[in-house]
Order: C-alpha cells, then sequence, then structure tokens
C-alpha cells in the first residue's frame, strides 16, 4: 500500500490524529485531555497509513474494535422490502436511473424482471446529500438509552443512509452554547467541548462501519473585514414583558444575531468535497477561524444557514465529487413540531409560529426557522426533517418515502397524533418505537380566487389535463364555471387546485351545496405533499362541500378517509361524498350529494 503523511496546517488547532509528530500532541492538546489521546496514539501502527487508514484507528483502544459493516446489498433488499408500496420503491430508484446506463429506462426498472434495481443501485455513488445536525451532547437522553447508544444509533442510520444514495455532511449541533448561553462559553472551553463531541462521534461512525472524516476547525472563517464578536446572553425578557413579547424578543435577538454571522461567514468546500469523493462522512464544528487566526465560536444556526448556502451553489461550481444537496436533516431531543407532520413554510410558517409559544417551545421555534432559512437556499424540491434522537430511523423511512408520518389532511378524528397509539415504525432492533418526527417544505403559496377573471384560464386547463390525462371541452366547461363557480383554490405556480362550484340541490333549485369540481396535482409535483395542502386550505374555506367518483376509482380510499358521508348513487357508476354539516343549512346531505352527482355533465372529452 502507498505511504501517505498528511501534514498539519499551521493553526491554532488541528486534530490530534492528522499530526504524525509525537511533539504535536503536547503543543495542542491540553494537559487533562493528554491520557486519552496518548491511547489514541497507541492505536495507530507506527508506519505512516493513508488518511482513511489512519481515521478508522483514531478511537481509544478500551473501545471496541469496528464492528463489521452490514452487508450493502441485503439493506438496500430489506430496505425497499419495507416501504409502504412498490410505487414508493419505484419512484426512489427512478431517481438513481438519472445517472443511469442509457439502455436502463424506468420501465425496465421495476421491482420484478429487466435490469435488477437493487444492483443498479449498488453500482451508484451518492445521488444527493443532506445536511445533517447532530447534537454535539445528549444532555436529555431516554430512560432505556444512554448517551452512547443514541449515539450509535445515529450512526448506524447515517451508514444506512450513504448506503442508499445519499451523503451526509454532519454538523455538530451544541444549541448554540458557544454565542448564546448561560453563563456564556468562554471561546477556549467551547473549542475543548467541540474537539471532545467531534471526537466522540467520528469514533461512534467508525464503529458502526462508516469512514468518519473529522475537519479541521478553519473550514468555516470569518470574511475579511469582519471579526468574530465575543459572546452576546439573549435575554430571556426585555422590559420585563412576558409571554408572547417575551417570545417575540428572545427570538428577534437571536434570529438578528445568527443572521449577521451566517452573511459574515466564509466556508472552505474543498475539505467537504474531497471527503465526498472517498465516500466519507465530514463531521464539522460550529467554529470558525477570525482574522487574527484565532478559532473562535460561531452559533450552529448561523453555521448551518452558511452551509447551506454554500451547497447551495449552482452545481457548475461545486466540484463533480459533491452530490446536489436535497435534504436537510435535524436531529434533537425534541423531535418534530408538536401535531405537524408536514408544515407547507411558505403559507403556514407565521401561524405554526404563534401557535408555538412559551419557553419550552423555543426549540421548536429554531427547528422552524432554521428549516425556513436552510431550504431557501437549496433546491425547490429539498425537503427538511425534524427527527428525535428517539427514533433516527425514521431518516431511513423518508428517504424512501420522502413523505410525513401521517397525511395532514386527515380528519382530526382520525389522526394518529396527538393520539394514545401513534404511528409507530421498525426500529434498527426490531423494535416497535413511536414515530415523532416532521418534514418541512419550502412549499408554495396557497391562493384562493372568487373571481374567475382572477384564474389564468391557460394554466389551469393545462393543469387539468396533465392531471386526468384526458382533454378538456374547453369553451364548454368554461361557461359552465361562468355560471356556478363559487371559489378556486391555487398552489403555487398552478402545481395544484380545487375547482369549486356551486350547485342546485333539487329539481326546484331551491337550495344550492359547494361542489368539488375538480381537484387535481400536477403529475411533477405529485409526492410533495401538494395534496394536503390544497385540500386542507380547501377545507377551510369552504366547510362543507359535496363530490362525486367513479367506483373504480383507485383515489377512493383517499376520499373515504377524508369525507364525512359517502353513498354510492343507484344505477350509476358514481360514488357521492360530502364533508361539513350540510343539515346545519337545512340540506339534507346524502339527498343533495346523489341528485348533484346525477346531474354533472362530463367535462373531458
Amino acid at each position: 500500500m502507498a505511504a501517505s503523511v498528511v501534514v498539519a496546517r499551521s493553526r491554532s488547532f488541528v486534530l490530534p490524529w492528522r499530526l504524525p509528530v509525537r511533539s504535536s500532541w503536547h503543543a495542542v492538546w491540553p494537559q487533562q485531555e493528554r491520557p486519552m489521546h496518548r491511547a489514541a496514539r497507541r492505536a495507530v501502527p507506527a508506519a505512516p497509513q493513508p488518511v482513511q487508514a489512519c481515521l478508522s484507528t483514531h478511537y481509544p483502544e478500551e473501545q471496541s474494535a469496528p464492528a463489521p459493516p452490514e452487508d450493502a446489498r441485503e439493506l438496500v433488499y430489506n430496505v425497499l422490502s419495507a416501504v409502504p408500496s412498490k410505487r414508493e420503491a419505484r419512484h426512489f430508484l427512478k431517481r438513481f436511473m438519472g445517472k443511469g446506463p442509457a439502455s436502463a429506462t424506468p420501465s425496465t426498472m421495476g421491482l420484478a424482471g429487466g435490469h435488477d434495481p437493487v444492483e443498479l443501485l449498488l453500482e451508484r455513488r451518492a445521488l444527493f446529500g443532506a445536511l445533517v445536525l447532530v447534537p454535539a451532547q445528549l444532555t436529555a437522553p431516554g430512560p432505556r438509552n444512554s448517551e452512547d447508544a443514541i449515539r450509535m444509533r445515529i450512526a448506524r442510520v447515517l451508514l444506512r443512509m450513504q448506503r442508499l444514495g445519499l451523503q451526509p455532511i454532519v454538523l455538530l449541533d451544541d444549541m448554540d452554547a458557544g454565542t448564546f448561553s448561560d453563563p456564556p462559553l468562554s471561546p477556549s472551553a467551547h473549542r475543548t467541548r467541540m474537539r471532545a463531541a467531534m471526537c466522540t462521534f467520528a469514533a461512534t461512525l467508525d464503529r458502526a462501519g462508516a469512514r468518519a472524516r473529522p475537519l479541521e476547525l478553519d473550514t468555516f472563517g470569518w470574511r475579511n473585514g469582519t471579526r468574530a464578536k465575543e459572546n452576546v446572553m439573549v435575554p430571556d425578557a426585555v422590559g420585563g414583558r412576558r409571554g408572547r413579547h417575551e417570545d417575540a424578543a428572545y427570538d428577534a435577538a437571536y434570529q438578528r444575531r445568527a443572521l449577521r454571522d451566517a452573511a459574515r461567514l466564509s466556508v472552505r468546500m474543498l475539505p467537504i468535497q474531497a471527503a465526498a469523493a472517498l465516500h466519507q462522512i465530514p463531521i464539522l464544528a460550529p467554529c470558525a477561524v477570525s482574522a487574527d487566526g484565532q478559532v473562535r465560536a460561531t452559533s450552529s444556526a448561523a453555521a448551518l444557514i452558511a452551509l447551506a448556502r454554500a451547497v447551495g451553489q449552482p452545481a457548475a461550481e461545486l466540484s463533480s465529487a459533491m452530490p446536489p444537496v436535497h435534504r436537510l436533516m435535524m436531529v434533537n431531543e425534541h423531535g418534530g413540531l408538536p401535531c405537524h407532520a408536514l408544515v407547507n413554510l411558505t403559507d403556514e410558517a407565521a401561524r405554526i409560529r404563534r401557535d408555538l409559544a412559551g419557553v419550552e417551545n423555543r426549540p421548536h421555534r429554531r427547528t422552524l426557522w432554521l428549516a425556513d432559512h436552510c431550504l431557501a437556499s437549496l433546491p425547490a424540491s429539498a425537503s427538511a426533517l425534524a427527527v428525535s434522537t428517539e427514533n433516527p430511523s425514521a431518516l431511513v423511512s423518508n428517504l424512501i418515502t420522502d413523505k410525513p408520518a401521517w397525511s395532514p389532511s386527515l380528519p382530526k378524528e382520525i389522526k394518529p397524533w396527538p393520539a394514545t397509539s401513534p404511528p409507530r415504525l421498525l426500529s434498527s432492533s426490531g423494535s416497535s418505537v413511536a414515530a415523532n418526527y416532521t418534514v418541512l417544505r419550502r412549499g408554495m403559496r396557497l391562493r384562493t380566487y372568487r373571481s374567475l377573471d382572477d384564474l389564468d384560464r391557460a394554466a389551469l386547463f393545462h393543469l387539468l389535463e396533465q392531471s386526468f390525462g384526458r382533454q378538456l371541452n374547453a369553451d364548454t366547461y368554461w361557461a359552465r364555471l361562468g355560471a356556478q363557480h363559487a371559489g378556486t383554490v391555487v398552489a403555487g405556480d398552478y402545481q395544484g387546485a380545487a375547482v369549486m362550484t356551486a350547485e342546485p340541490t333539487d329539481e326546484q333549485a331551491t337550495a344550492r351545496m359547494v361542489y368539488l369540481d375538480k381537484f387535481a396535482v400536477s403529475p411533477d409535483s405529485q409526492g410533495l405533499g401538494v395534496a394536503d395542502i390544497v385540500w386542507n386550505r380547501m377545507r377551510h374555506d369552504f366547510p362543507v362541500a359535496a363530490w362525486r367518483s367513479r367506483r373504480d376509482n383507485g383515489v377512493n380510499g383517499w376520499y373515504f378517509d377524508r369525507a364525512d358521508g359517502h353513498s354510492r348513487v343507484a344505477d350509476t357508476n358514481w360514488v357521492a361524498f360530502w364533508y361539513g354539516q350540510p343539515t346545519a343549512a337545512g340540506l339534507d346531505p346524502l339527498a343533495a350529494s346523489e341528485y348533484i352527482a346525477r346531474q354533472i355533465p362530463a367535462s373531458f372529452r
């Protein structure tokens, strides 16, 4: 094996396993830390080794040797077999086919026949990257878990995701102890804490079978002309105000400082790209080198936002070894946002932030704010995931399905959260554990148009024809809308829509009922939660509505879950649905919905 020697650069701090000279240990590490690192040094063979070989031997002798890695092929088979449907497995595999050979097409990529999808998957390097925020210290491990056990679970999940085509970039989260704390940590104390956390997590990744690459603390730097300020503690109360005023003051000060520091930070992408090229997991810490060459603390929030901006650059500005980043994964001790499985940040962030009032919800508001600002720098299709340290295996499940644990458009009566029996997922050890995670997307703005004049007719008709796969009787349909239109909910740039009309409920037209005439999602936007967010807005703006669907429609199961009642219309192929309380308006929901289902003319050719 060709030997290589890594020469330490002249900085105020470098990692010990990158120093081949014995005397450098005493120059870098404090006296109280030397015993552990001497043990680590004894574990390194005397002969010089390549960087990737040295990285697997930096943990102390008293720790167990690296466990043999799982068989990658068996892992892929098991994961793809465990997903809820073949459609989701094919959707996941289809993303890998984008870089596959020309002879491999989606039609030959099925779960049976043609090219073996698992073999095709194993041939790929990382398809896309993910920023992973991992706690630097676990202050409140679960009753059945030790800190080491939780770290090992997170490490094994990262290894599985890497084998499934994701390149993790780990940033240690100190919950901003180096910048916002009571009392504030000194720069030296923060550096010592971060060094220890990087050593511990890197050793855990190695024992799990991954290849860790802890990076120097100069990966982040303060831009020319800026400098790190001393620690500033955000006040818990401003001017004696309490409640929402206190929350607003705290959040404003926190966010202002984090955004200011993020704008001043630069990110050295070369070490990250080198780790990705070697199929290693880079580990970063929230520390940055100031203009005077000193390593000073920065907040984890500022570091994450700066990192998202750096990896969100156009692909032409990044190395080919660095895959595009499409995921933000935030592992924390608080889990996902309470009572939220999916968040459309563009439309819901402000309301959810108001609902999460109080000191006890500060970590959740931080998660919401970080996801909002980081996703703004990543591709539009990127998503964020907030997951508890108790259940990191949800990261693997979401990697395949890219869906929340449950549909947010389900009625409150049948939502699994916050019910006493929340949804459950299979953990890596084979036991069933409670799922508590939230998917956050940049999403899209929702608008409700009451007038046809405000609608883009061409865009709406294009969406309907794409969604239904049929040609619309355009003039006839538009004329009917002119007489019956009640409103249209539009998502984004016509990625989804719900067209509502007001239909008579009997031959005398003595009363009218809102009717869901068309519900459509663009094929390019399917799987992004557009149907859920459009449905929720529709129910908010139209509390009572009816609709119909053919008896053999594969979407009927989705409709049954969201309807308050249904009826199979006799002598027809229709099933009539309704939600809300039509009786409050003096309507018989059964008779009204059946009458409407019989009378609506066909809209497509």
